[in-house]
């Protein structure tokens, strides 16, 4: 029986080693995703057989106290999902941003089986420390995931199912991960699935009473709901002012993320409501480079597109940003900002090719806070694939010009002046302020 179990991790632990040196799977898997994440960014064995860290004592004493807020609203939340699932063998859990358990539900016949596998008060499970796992990747990602048995990274950790919801604080903060886990063998996806529908409804319980209690002097006011994303309340004061918001809120009426808002009325808070449209829904790319082959990850995943690109026409990329950065780097080093980048966007490939246009001298203004000299690079846009429409693709500035100058001489010359056109019009963009904090 040993050896069965051990040849399975064996096995376990090749499986994902050569998902992670494949590359493949990445982009169409979250789960391998999380894998090269803790493969290659926090160099992780999947075979490594230590036991999970714990942090006691004092310690833990004091990270209990600096989320007592969290705890209090927490725990007749945690009491009444422990009672819906204590009894099929499951525990409950609440976990820190780090990933320390501050909290725990098992029952008595269980409490062994999960103080073993360290899912037991001050046990850590960030991905850092263990890899691919339900509290860790649920922190990282900040959505609810399911990480059941062989899809942990750790060998160590495949018999154990975890369904897990983020919780955010009552500034829209990313504060904790709820947890319900399972060792036991005859618990599936169709239990998952149960189970998992019970995290979420219990984490944005969790979420609504700890914003109540924040702003227990203010009114609250429920603002409808987007599907799936919890619960938006707003907290108005005695002058119909909004001056709190949960993150279902700020994501639903376009409030923003900064933890202290600024007071807007009420009826213009409500009136946003009306513009709806794409921005009501949260979405992101998140782009992973391992041996210069990028991995996508599209949240919500019906944004991915329908034929991915091939992975010979994605190799050697570089994202935008990482774009606009070599562009910098080679008029630093070069004196001129001549270079070809391959950019690959998640969806879109194209080549960005610069030319160095000689210096320009700008003048300073109202609106334009740079005035010198500034190296004109004239960048193309050579679209290439993932543009499906041309109409699309035209959106898309076929050139622009980026000015870079040095704002200081230690520095390298940075963006202050960006002029292009495309279907809209002419867009023109300025530097509009900058501070030396060497002064």
């Amino acid at each position: 029986m040993m050896g069965d179990e051990a040849g399975g991790r064996t096995r376990h632990s090749d499986f994902v080693l050569d998902t992670v040196q494949g590359g493949n799977r990445a982009g169409t898997s979250a789960v391998a995703a999380s894998w090269c994440r803790s493969a290659i960014h926090h160099g992780l064995d999947p075979a490594q057989g230590r036991a999970v860290e714990r942090v006691s004592g004092s310690d833990l004493a004091r990270l209990r106290e600096a989320n007592g807020a969290l705890l209090d609203a927490a725990t007749p939340v945690l009491d009444s999902l422990f009672g819906s699932v204590g009894r099929t063998g499951c525990c409950v859990i609440l976990a820190d941003t780090a990933g320390v358990v501050l909290e725990a539900r098992s029952g008595a016949g269980d409490a062994a089986l999960f103080d073993a596998v360290g899912l037991t008060l001050g046990g850590q499970w960030s991905e850092a420390a263990e890899g691919t796992n339900g509290i860790g990747t649920c922190l990282v990602e900040e959505r609810a995931v399911s990480i059941l048995k062989g899809e942990h990274f750790a060998s160590r950790n495949i018999g154990v199912s975890c369904m897990d919801a983020p919780i955010f604080d009552p500034c829209g903060q990313l504060v904790a991960a709820l947890d319900v886990s399972s060792v036991r063998a005859d618990h599936g996806e169709a239990m998952a699935g149960l189970v998992g529908a019970l995290v979420q409804d219990a984490a944005r319980q969790i979420e609504r009473e700890f914003f109540c209690r924040h702003f227990a002097d203010a009114r609250i006011v429920h603002a409808p709901d987007a599907p799936g994303r919890g619960s938006a309340l707003l907290a108005v004061d005695r002058d119909d002012l909004v001056i709190g918001a949960t993150r279902a809120a700020r994501r639903r009426l376009g409030l923003g993320p900064a933890r202290q808002l600024a007071p807007k009325p009420l009826a213009d808070v409500l009136g946003q409501q009306a513009q709806g449209g794409f921005e009501d829904g949260e979405r992101s790319v998140a782009l992973t480079w391992s041996l210069g082959v990028p991995t996508v990850v599209f949240e919500p995943a019906d944004d991915a597109p329908d034929e991915p690109l091939s992975g010979d026409l994605i190799a050697g990329t570089v994202d935008p940003t990482s774009a606009l950065l070599t562009l910098i780097e080679t008029l630093a080093a070069s004196g001129h900002c001549d270079v070809r980048v391959r950019v690959f966007d998640g969806k879109r490939r194209y080549d960005l090719v610069a030319k160095d246009a000689g210096e320009r001298l700008l003048k300073a203004s109202s609106y334009a806070a740079y005035g010198g000299p500034a190296t004109e690079c004239v960048v193309a846009i050579e679209r290439l694939a993932g543009f499906r429409k041309k109409r699309l693709a035209e959106r898309y500035p076929a050139e622009m010009s980026i000015y870079l100058a040095r704002l200081r001489d230690e520095l390298p010359p940075l963006p202050v002046r960006l002029h292009a056109k495309n279907l809209f019009g002419a867009l023109r963009m300025h530097l509009v302020a900058w501070r030396d904090e060497a002064e």
